[in-house]
């Protein structure tokens, strides 16, 4: 920033010539508040979160460990239907993976560590 040019200048350029990032204690204020925010707002967003009555069954069943295939079967839906409703779960969910969406699940108790077999 310009307002810190005087100051932070001489030891920027050491850092960089050193192979070493360098940030001013403003810019590393902004920074750490943008990510702060950010983080506030992740937050919030997964506990206004919801998914549909579909997706919820869904989840359930995948925790009590049905295939896609068995999902559909007993849902009355084809497989595929059936995987993107998964996928736009994981989406909507901000998850990566089935064991995510299985954590998630039980932390926000859609499904119990006990899940019926």
């Amino acid at each position: 920033m310009k307002s810190d040019l005087t100051d932070s200048l001489p030891k920027a350029v050491r850092a960089v010539a050193d192979g070493k990032r360098f940030l001013t204690p403003k810019v590393s204020e902004i920074v750490l508040e943008g990510f702060l925010k950010t983080r506030s707002e992740q937050r919030q967003g997964e506990r206004g979160t919801r998914t549909t009555p579909r997706e919820t069954e869904i989840v359930h069943r995948l925790a009590e460990g049905k295939s896609n295939k068995e999902i559909a079967a007993q849902l009355g839906i084809t497989v595929r239907t059936v995987e993107t409703h998964r996928a736009k779960i994981v989406l909507k969910l901000g998850l990566h993976s089935l064991a995510d969406l299985i954590h998630y699940a039980m932390r926000h108790g859609m499904v119990s560590a006990q899940a019926d077999r």
